[in-house]
């Protein structure tokens, strides 16, 4: 079979993101509203009252946890297995990451060693965040059931979830205090960004859309004086984003469910191509969306990953378990031992590419190669 190219993600791109931002640059920044129109989309598409748009996930987590009013010393619970920008956010209030073992099938935060880090401080610890790791819906029923006894609030991170349900509902219109998104999640120099907070809580959206811009109020501010006065009330950022990114955003938002069956349809035929070839266990979630599909490779994992490479294929990681990061490791003195599940996972897991336009031939390319790399191990 010849060689194939085939990156670990592409953007799914159509005329319609083309003819939204060149209409975006025809109308021009003053009259321009579609930062408006996404979050009133947004809020629709996901059933809540509320959704602020900001430039990216990272900013989106940092609005929210600011508008909770996170401060130097606050424990913040998040999973050992979340991307990395949770506990770097975390950690830019100078707030403490309290890492959380994960379930070793779908990845996600475990609710029990939660509620034992509540049970020895509650009133230290301001939030859970909650990731919902590779499309996979997270135990939210337990983490409700923990921010009702405890008065803890829950902020999902659905980063990895765009599109989501849990028990027929879309993440995002259910009990967490707040849920944030992304429409680029974990992709450098991505040709357009965005982000977004939704919420139940008038008061906490408020708060959120002050801070997104400096904190800045014009309107009680300048009621009797020139318009172009104004004053700051808190401490905000710049979490906002821009009238290009909010189209491409818009066009790519009525594409996200078709995106997601499309994900599922690779994830299908990857778990049957993949049937009965040794050291491989596939996935087995029906009702995840595959933002990545993650194989476990019982045999030389980092082999099977440069092999793939050889043969054109990108893989990736979801995740580096945080404790083994120098930053976090040296900081705490964490154990390489200390979360037993993540550390057996991280041994083993792969991500194979997976994504809207990838072509049912390119993934029986992908599955192909695999079947000869383990025949090479069998033949040795």
């Amino acid at each position: 079979m010849e060689k194939r190219q085939i990156p670990f993600c592409v953007l799914n791109i159509s005329d319609d993101e083309k003819e939204a931002v060149l209409e975006a640059l025809k109308k021009g920044e003053e009259v321009c509203r579609y930062v408006e129109q996404l979050e009133d989309a947004f809020a629709e598409f996901i059933d809540t009252p509320y959704a602020i748009a900001t430039a990216d996930g990272t900013s989106a987590l940092h609005l929210a946890l600011a508008a909770l009013g996170v401060r130097r010393g606050d424990r913040v619970i998040c999973s050992v297995n979340c991307h990395p920008f949770v506990p770097e956010v975390i950690r830019h209030f100078d707030a403490i990451p309290l890492l959380v073992d994960i379930h070793p099938d779908d990845y996600n935060l475990q609710s029990a060693h939660c509620e034992m880090l509540l049970r020895e401080g509650a009133h230290k610890i301001k939030a859970i965040i909650v990731s919902h790791i590779a499309g996979n819906a997270a135990d939210l029923e337990a983490f409700y059931d923990l921010k009702y006894r405890y008065g803890i609030p829950i902020v999902d991170d659905a980063t990895m979830a765009l599109g989501l349900h849990y028990h027929g509902r879309r993440i995002g219109s259910l009990e967490s205090d707040a849920t944030i998104f992304s429409f680029a999640f974990e992709r450098p120099g991505a040709l357009a960004n965005g982000g977004m907070v939704v919420t139940k809580n008038q008061s906490f959206a408020h708060k959120m859309r002050l801070l997104r811009h400096h904190a800045i109020t014009r309107e009680e501010y300048a009621k009797n004086r020139p318009s172009y006065m104004y004053d700051i009330i808190d401490r905000g950022y710049r979490y906002d984003t821009t009238q290009l990114n909010a189209a491409f955003c818009l066009a790519q938002l009525r594409k996200i469910d078709s995106m997601a069956r499309r994900r599922q349809e690779i994830a299908a035929l990857y778990t049957k191509q993949l049937e009965g070839i040794p050291h491989i266990t596939t996935p087995s979630n029906p009702q995840s969306i595959y933002s990545a599909y993650i194989v476990r490779v019982a045999k030389n994992r980092d082999n099977m990953a440069r092999e793939l490479s050889a043969a054109g294929i990108a893989t990736d990681l979801h995740f580096i378990p945080i404790h083994l990061l120098s930053y976090y490791k040296n900081k705490y003195s964490f154990k390489v031992s200390q979360f037993s599940n993540a550390l057996n996972n991280y041994q083993r897991i792969l991500s194979l590419p997976i994504y809207s336009c990838l072509r049912d031939d390119e993934v029986l390319y992908v599955c192909e190669q695999i079947r000869k790399i383990n025949q090479k191990w069998t033949e040795r």
